[in-house]
Parts: C-alpha cells; structure tokens; sequence
C-alpha cells in the first residue's frame, strides 16, 4: 500500500532537528536532499484540471442524453480531491 505524505510538513519537523552542530546539519541536509529528489506522487492540481477538462468536453459528446449526472460526478470528484481525499463525515 501507498502512503503520500506532506513533503513540506516533513521539512519543517526535520528543521526542528537543525541545530548548529555538523552531525546535525548534515543528517538533516542529507534527508532533505532525500526528500527533494522525489517525485510528486500526486498532483492535487493537475487532477482538478484533468477533471475540469473531462466536463468542459461535455458539451461535444452527443452520445450522452442526461450530462447532469455525469457533471454532478465529476463535480464530486473534484471536492474529493480538494479535500485530498480526507473524509469530512466523520
């Protein structure tokens, strides 16, 4: 299983342990090069856009008589998304 984490949130607690002793520093320079280095595993924007894009599309597919389903869902989608899939119900 895939777990993201806060990349920024993880800078900032790593900092904490930034003092001005070498070993220190370079522990910590160290795991910030680590965690620079790696891809953004998700793009909170580009899938908004993404999904923006399918429903502005909409309007050249004939092939679907009741959009408003479809829109409502991608709508959905996108609040999902937002929220960073965090459930707000409970």
């Amino acid at each position: 299983m895939c777990r993201l984490i806060d990349a920024d949130e993880m800078i900032k607690r790593l900092q904490e342990w930034n003092t001005k002793d070498a070993m220190d520093t370079a522990l910590f320079n160290f795991a910030l090069h680590r965690i620079l280095e790696q891809p953004t595993a998700y793009d909170v924007d580009e899938v908004v856009k993404q999904l923006n894009e399918k429903k502005e599309n909409l309007g050249f597919i004939k092939a679907i008589t009741d959009t408003s389903a479809y829109i409502k869902g991608i709508n959905d989608a996108i609040e999902i998304v937002k929220e960073r899939g965090q459930n707000k119900s409970h």
